[in-house]
């Protein structure tokens, strides 16, 4: 008998119906189908193993029903990629346009030419030049524009029109060509430092700060100011800038001091009043560089200016430095 013989008596048991009936009739068939197979077989076969598979136990007059377990069904998961960051986006620098609150009223062209442009942009189309209109200075409408290549531009009126003008090729002064002192080379710093400034007053900018004892490039340019301080026109690193009288000295060049002597022919200024005060300019408003004593003898420089107050200002020269005295505190001899 083969195995799937048994099969038809154990269905045959689970159908009785109490518990006790199904074990023991279970348990009878299994030991009659195993003798059988004994049987069947010759004495060197050997007996195959039967594994007895216990029934669960069934209570009287219950059904069971197969619970078909849900199937359960996995979705294949899908990695989806993350987006890529977007690329931030730049922002355009924009030109910063502002009202210029200064004392000076004029753009004065540094370089060699300088153009007008229609509007504040190296782009932008040249209006006129400073070669073209034949002269170097325009009317500073107190207007400037910075824009993000970092130039700052200053809006002018150029007699037929306005326009702008870089601070690359120009910088801002006072109208009209300011006062010169001949034969000046250079100033330099006499006190611990000296602060060059955008403009020539207190409160501009420091564009620059120098130690005692430096030189710096001079123009020969002065104002004299309201405050009572006369500013020395400088060129430092490039870039043109003020400084005050009130911490530098003038420093003049050989030749000019080596043919001022020669002009002089020896003769000094003699102070008659208590006391003379020597100017950077010949003016009662320009800044007093040097105050001499009755009785000091200035180096007289050989010229002298007249001017509309009815005075006479010699120019002299002290300490290095030369200014004018009026002929009213004293006279050459």
């Amino acid at each position: 008998m083969k195995y799937g013989q048994i099969i038809p008596f154990a269905l045959a048991a689970t159908l009785l119906t109490g518990c006790g009936q199904v074990m023991e009739s279970t348990a009878n068939l299994i030991d009659t189908a195993a003798e059988k197979i004994e049987n069947s077989n010759d004495d060197n076969a050997q007996a195959p193993v039967v594994e007895v598979v216990e029934e669960p136990q069934v209570a009287e007059g219950v059904v069971t029903e197969a619970i078909e377990e849900p199937v359960q069904t996995v979705a294949p998961v899908v990695q989806q990629q993350a987006p890529e960051p977007a690329a931030p986006v730049q922002k355009k620098q924009q030109a910063v346009t502002e009202k210029h609150d200064t004392v000076m009223d004029s753009v004065m062209i540094t370089a060699d030419e300088g153009n007008i442009r229609a509007e504040p942009s190296i782009d932008a189309k040249v209006v006129a030049s400073s070669t073209s209109l034949g002269t170097g200075y325009f009317e500073y409408l107190k207007e400037r524009v910075k824009t993000s290549d970092g130039r700052t531009w200053y809006k002018v009126d150029y007699g037929s029109g306005t326009g702008y003008v870089s601070s690359a090729v120009a910088e801002l002064t006072m109208f009209g060509d300011p006062p010169q002192v001949p034969g000046l080379e250079a100033v330099k710093i006499t006190e611990a430092q000296g602060n060059v400034r955008e403009e020539p007053y207190l409160n501009s900018a420091v564009i620059y700060t120098g130690k005692k004892g430096e030189r710096l490039e001079a123009t020969s340019a002065t104002f004299d100011m309201p405050d009572g301080r006369t500013w020395y026109m400088v060129k430092v690193n490039g870039k043109y800038g003020y400084i005050s009288n009130r911490v530098i000295e003038e420093v003049y060049s050989s030749e000019w001091t080596d043919v001022q002597e020669a002009l002089s022919g020896g003769e000094v200024f003699y102070v008659t009043n208590a006391e003379g005060n020597v100017r950077a300019n010949a003016s009662l408003n320009s800044s007093v560089i040097y105050t001499a004593k009755k009785g000091a003898s200035l180096l007289y420089m050989g010229t002298y200016e007249k001017t509309s107050d009815g005075r006479t200002w010699y120019n002299v020269e002290v300490n290095g430095r030369y200014g004018y005295i009026s002929g009213a505190v004293g006279e050459l001899r």
